[in-house]
């Protein structure tokens, strides 16, 4: 049970976090922990998983056959586009207008205006650091695709009967929800192909993931309260109350 799991383990850590300090040197530091423990473990599912379907031809090849059992008619086959990124915009799930147009609008709000993320900037020594991370980490989104996407689809040819279930009943029996088992996609390639050891390297992946989550999370919605909310209630606030208030 991942989500029973990462309730019990997380919520006692984060606990432990908070209440100790000074809070945004632990966030920082943290957050660079997880970043490099999240790499190093997708670092070796990634081939891991190609691998097992004869690499990139192999995946071209085969993703297109990953059907799920009983399946009848278009429901639940593989998109004959997926391989594409610029789509049709007629029959397109993701046409191309709305990829260029839509996702850069959406992209420019989330990582230029979203509190979650301009807040790690803001915590920069100086604004030419900010800005060399800023860059740093606009080449580091390109991993993604190689890390995270292709191995999701080669989950997709080797469990087709579970990750590409296409009706309720046949998703509650794979998994337990009747809506998708995507979610179980990445658990299983970990499971299947890597050796003991390394499965217990991706479990704390997983958290080291989840963590990295709710800290940005928490930390802005604590600073919104703080300088919004708190500060307006208690203008002469010290700094030691607005710390508190902040945990």
């Amino acid at each position: 049970d991942w989500e029973g799991l990462g309730s019990s383990t997380v919520v006692p850590y984060w606990s432990v976090l908070v209440h100790t300090g000074p809070y945004w040197s632990v966030l920082a530091h943290t957050g660079l922990y997880r970043f490099i423990l999240v790499r190093t473990g997708l670092y070796w599912s990634a081939p891991a998983a190609l691998g097992a379907v004869g690499g990139l031809q192999g995946l071209r090849e085969r993703y297109p056959l990953a059907l799920p059992p009983n399946s009848s008619g278009p429901c639940g086959r593989p998109r004959p586009d997926a391989f594409h990124l610029l789509r049709d915009p007629g029959s397109g799930d993701l046409p191309w207008p709305g990829l260029l147009l839509g996702l850069g609008i959406i992209s420019a709000w989330y990582w230029c205006t979203d509190q979650v993320i301009v807040q790690r900037c803001l915590a920069g020594r100086s604004l030419t650091h900010v800005r060399a991370g800023c860059v740093v980490c606009g080449y580091l989104k390109v991993l993604p695709m190689f890390l995270m996407v292709l191995p999701g689809m080669a989950a997709r040819v080797l469990f087709p009967e579970v990750v590409g279930c296409a009706d309720p009943q046949g998703c509650s029996r794979a998994c337990g929800s009747a809506l998708s088992c995507s979610n179980v996609a990445y658990p299983r390639l970990v499971l299947s192909l890597l050796p003991p050891g390394l499965r217990g390297l991706m479990l704390a992946v997983v958290l080291a993931a989840l963590m990295s989550s709710l800290a940005s999370i928490f930390a802005s919605a604590g600073a919104l309260f703080t300088l919004d909310v708190f500060q307006k209630l208690r203008p002469g606030a010290g700094p030691r109350q607005l710390l508190l208030a902040g945990r």
